[in-house]
């Protein structure tokens, strides 16, 4: 009688969803690294991008970024995460918007969305930098070489904010600290 193997994968995030922070592809490379692991498949780095590629071109690429990022230690170690409240993005139309006039997705949801550019000079004006948006949005992303609490971002910004995540990089991974 043939054996089956194979195994049953359920993801599971603590991600608001359609805010920008998660996505398909991702789910799809930690599913991939994790398999390499468990099966004790011993693939190495080229060999799993090489499948990610196989699989969809995009997931190639964040696999090699992924192995990119967890060999050099980040310069700027804290990461925030904002997610805009009253920004609700039609990723469909941002690509179109984005694609037909020669733009950027980022630059199409700024112009559209004054609030996001209000968020985003804010955070810089605390000390965050590399402030961008995280895949297709709202969410938003910055870097700091230390902590900067939420209580450094002005009242009237926090009340446009839905949710507010700053951690660390640790070892290619983030760390929740706040």
């Amino acid at each position: 009688m043939p054996v089956k193997a194979g195994v049953r994968i359920g993801v599971q995030k603590n991600c608001p969803p359609g805010k920008g922070l998660h996505s398909q592809t991702a789910n799809a490379v930690g599913t991939l690294l994790a398999l390499n692991q468990l099966w004790r498949l011993g693939l190495s780095e080229k060999e799993l991008a090489s499948e990610a590629k196989a699989i969809d071109p995009i997931m190639g690429k964040m696999m090699e970024s992924h192995f990119r990022g967890s060999r050099k230690k980040p310069e700027e170690p804290w990461v925030v995460v904002v997610i805009p409240k009253t920004i609700r993005l039609d990723r469909e139309w941002l690509a179109e918007n984005a694609s037909r006039n020669g733009r950027n997705i980022e630059s199409v949801a700024v112009a559209h969305f004054p609030d996001l550019k209000k968020i985003m000079d804010n955070m810089d004006t605390i000390g965050w930098s590399k402030i961008r948006m995280a895949g297709m949005g709202p969410a938003l992303i910055g870097y700091s070489k230390r902590k900067i609490g939420i209580g450094k971002i002005p009242k009237n910004v926090r009340g446009k904010v839905d949710f507010l995540w700053i951690g660390k990089a640790c070892n290619g991974e983030f760390k929740l600290l706040h």
